[in-house]
């Protein structure tokens, strides 16, 4: 299967010479063949633009969360910038992370939140170079695992991603850890999860105080169905899905990786369908990621980061 989808790589950039040859073929001979010629080049720059331009796109999307309770207006927000599926490693046309620092630097935001898959089959001897580029966000970076990460399927990188992440100042690993913030003057709790595919989360006892908001960061939405009822939180961001990564309407819908049928986007009212989860609704934001997977190709779903500011609801100081 590896073989398969590095042919596919690399194989497409036969592209560039039988657009020569249909151009060719276009200006020496007229009528049927030079309909037929042109016809198959349209026909072939579809999979083209997914292998060599979208991929290389990246756009910034804007949001906004008001947490339940939050004030209408005049209350405090913060800002969360967030990406996932970056998938570093096989198809050399994933976006690095140096354009996504670049556009990082456009930006103004109170912390970096990374919601898994950050490798996709990367050698262990580049992860260094894969990676050190998320030392220089300016502000705290926050991340977690995603099933690609820790060997479903492909390398397990886990230990290693974890050991050199352990070696950069601002880079903080959440895998089933809560860190208590102050971002724009007010605590945060941030509660990170390991993948769902392992099944090795370990949820948090404790809550936070009233009045203090509890952000969950994991890689698979359909987390959100299975908090058990004790843990209290306000808001859950996630990736995995990648928008389906090649949104053909009708049909990417059944390639999502969500037992749930997550897409991407906000869900301002999610209730879990177990009557073991936490019965109340909650907020659930879903970016559609960075890099591909399968094929490398993004076809109506380039790549992106969101820049999310979250409405908190009022402290108990007032």
């Amino acid at each position: 299967m590896m073989l398969m989808k590095q042919l596919i790589f690399y194989v497409s950039f036969l592209y560039f010479p039988f657009v020569i040859a249909m151009g060719w073929l276009m200006i020496r001979r007229s009528g049927f063949y030079r309909w037929g010629a042109l016809s198959l080049v349209l026909l072939a720059s579809v999979p083209a633009y997914a292998r060599f331009v979208e991929p290389r796109i990246l756009r910034t999307i804007e949001a906004e969360i008001a947490l339940a309770g939050s004030p209408a207006e005049d209350g405090y927000d913060i800002r969360l910038l967030l990406f996932s599926d970056t998938h570093i490693g096989m198809f050399g046309n994933a976006m690095p992370l140096e354009r996504i620092r670049e556009r990082a630097d456009t930006l103004d935001f109170d912390a970096v939140l990374v919601a898994g898959d950050l490798t996709y089959h990367l050698p262990e001897d580049q992860i260094e170079a894969a990676f050190h580029e998320l030392n220089n966000f300016g502000e705290p970076v926050f991340v977690v695992f995603g099933n690609h990460d820790v060997g479903f399927p492909g390398p397990d990188l886990g230990m290693q991603l974890a050991g050199y992440f352990a070696t950069l100042e601002n880079v903080h690993l959440l895998n089933n850890r809560t860190e208590v913030l102050t971002l724009n003057g007010r605590e945060i709790w941030l509660t990170g999860t390991s993948d769902l595919w392992q099944g090795q989360i370990e949820y948090p006892t404790e809550n936070p105080p009233t009045g203090t908001p509890r952000i969950i960061l994991t890689h698979n939405p359909d987390v959100a169905m299975r908090v058990p009822p004790n843990v209290r939180y306000d808001v859950l961001f996630a990736g995995h899905t990648h928008g389906g990564q090649i949104r053909i309407p009708g049909l990417y819908q059944r390639a999502l990786p969500s037992q749930y049928g997550f897409d991407r986007g906000l869900y301002e009212e999610v209730t879990p369908a177990s009557a073991d989860a936490i019965a109340e609704t909650h907020q659930i934001y879903i970016t559609s990621g960075t890099g591909m997977v399968g094929l490398p190709m993004r076809l109506l779903m380039p790549p992106q980061v969101d820049l999310i500011t979250v409405r908190l609801p009022q402290g108990e100081d007032g």
